[in-house]
């Protein structure tokens, strides 16, 4: 039996033993029925409690409104409060709200109107109607009612200045968005997250870097998280400015507020550092993505490929490309054949036989040119079968190897494979260096070179 059969035996019995319900056995009848969207039953037993003057509170006509709302029957609701003349501001902004998650705008303002000459609204009934205006970019419309919210003498709380805040943004009005943040703060006062999240993303979109990161440090001062695609782009626009120092020194006041670091937010750090020429401050930005718990895409490993590169790091440029295919990831072309290019002038070729493999039978993406520069390589490194191997497989494709590959073929003298003499580097390249690595970063994070 559930709980619905159960409250209704019980009103039989005390209807039997005409005992007279009160109002919160009322009420709880009445919650029950909408709770399962048996509207039409509870809207008898209210008009059953008017008959026994007792009369419904606030949470009967919310429990009425809520279930017709449920139903999408938004006249049927209206017309109920208008019948039960009810007083109370709570249900009407209930269905307010219900109206124009509907998209039902002018249905909403006759209401409103209709409120506001019963002299039946509060802050939420005006901050419902400009919310909406504003998140839809009706923000002159907002401002029509926001004169009219001053005349009335309803003064502006933290959720009108919420909302005139997004509807600026949505305009593309930081300025505008930015006064009303500094106004708000002069009182004390504290915006919505998503607002804070608005007004950065504006700012960042404009270009106003310094403004963001303001806002940003004001926000976590009070324990607020921001979003975390919304740092992300602030991190993305302070590295993209040059301040790649000022972005780091971020990260520990976003652990404090409880602002989740996403991969871009590093991604544009690493990124950051490897342009201003300080790629060995990466081992440092990686320690701290793994303790963070973030998880590397495909994007970090490709930043820290070409790092490596970069730094003459052979091995981890290696270690990070088996990395990176192991977990499905593909790095971009431009990485691929920065690495490929800087392993065939190394003549280090072979240290990559198994990504090789991965690469070329399992993901499929070398192509042509980097067939004819793997294919070259090995038969310098004195890799004969493999290079043979990629041959069969290019002129599966219907690729022909180009004149100098075609030439080494011919007229290689090369020695059989000597895998067995020149182990390959997965032999040797093991977890252990990337212990190493995230051991030297998190040295750094505890020495001097956290300041870069």
């Amino acid at each position: 039996m559930n709980e619905l059969d159960v409250v209704r035996r019980l009103f039989s019995v005390m209807r039997a033993s005409k005992v007279l319900p009160d109002s919160s056995t009322y009420g709880a009848m009445i919650k029950c029925l909408c709770w399962n969207l048996l509207v039409d039953d509870a809207v008898k037993f209210v008009d059953e409690m008017v008959y026994n003057d007792v009369w419904p509170d606030d949470d009967v006509f919310m429990s009425i409104i809520d279930g017709l709302c449920e139903l999408n029957m938004l006249s049927e609701a209206k017309e109920f409060l208008s019948d039960k003349e009810v007083a109370s501001v709570l249900p009407y902004n209930l269905l307010l709200e219900a109206i124009l998650n509907d998209g039902s705008f002018n249905m909403a303002r006759d209401l409103f109107d209709e409120m506001f000459e019963r002299n039946i609204t509060d802050h939420r009934s005006w901050n419902i109607m400009i919310q909406y205006l504003c998140g839809n970019k009706r923000l002159k419309d907002a401002l029509k009612y926001l004169a009219r919210m001053i005349v009335s003498s309803v003064s502006l709380d933290s959720s009108t200045y919420s909302a005139l805040i997004v509807g600026n943004c949505k305009l593309g009005k930081c300025e505008d968005a930015l006064a009303l943040f500094h106004q708000l703060s002069s009182k004390s006062g504290l915006l919505d997250l998503v607002s804070y999240a608005q007004l950065i993303e504006c700012l960042c979109q404009k270009e106003e870097i310094q403004e963001a990161t303001e806002v940003f440090c004001f926000m976590s001062t009070k324990r607020y998280a921001l979003q975390s695609t919304s740092f992300g782009k602030l991190m993305d626009g302070l590295c993209a400015s040059g301040y790649t120092v000022r972005a780091i020194k971020l990260l520990p006041i976003a652990y404090y507020c409880g602002t989740l670091s996403s991969p871009s937010a590093y991604n544009s750090i690493m990124q950051g550092l490897f342009s201003l020429g300080r790629a060995s401050g990466l081992f440092m930005v990686l320690s701290r993505m793994v303790v963070d718990g973030c998880k590397l895409d495909g994007e970090t490993y490709c930043i820290l490929i070409q790092s490596m590169i970069s730094l003459g790091h052979i091995e981890k440029s290696v270690l990070f490309l088996d990395m990176m295919l192991s977990q499905g990831l593909l790095p971009n072309s431009e990485t691929l054949y920065k690495l490929l290019e800087y392993l065939v002038e190394n003549t280090q070729v072979h240290m990559i036989f198994s990504s090789i493999d991965k690469l070329v039978s399992e993901f499929e993406v070398v192509d042509s040119a980097m067939y004819n520069m793997l294919i070259n390589s090995l038969l310098k490194e004195g890799y004969k079968d493999k290079a043979s191997f990629l041959l069969d497989l290019m002129l599966e494709k219907g690729w022909v190897p180009d004149a100098s590959t075609h030439a080494l073929l011919v007229g290689s003298s090369v020695e059989d494979e000597t895998d067995t003499q020149n182990p390959s580097c997965d032999k040797f390249i093991t977890q252990d260096n990337v212990g190493n690595i995230l051991a030297e970063g998190l040295g750094k994070f505890d020495g001097h070179d956290y300041r870069l």
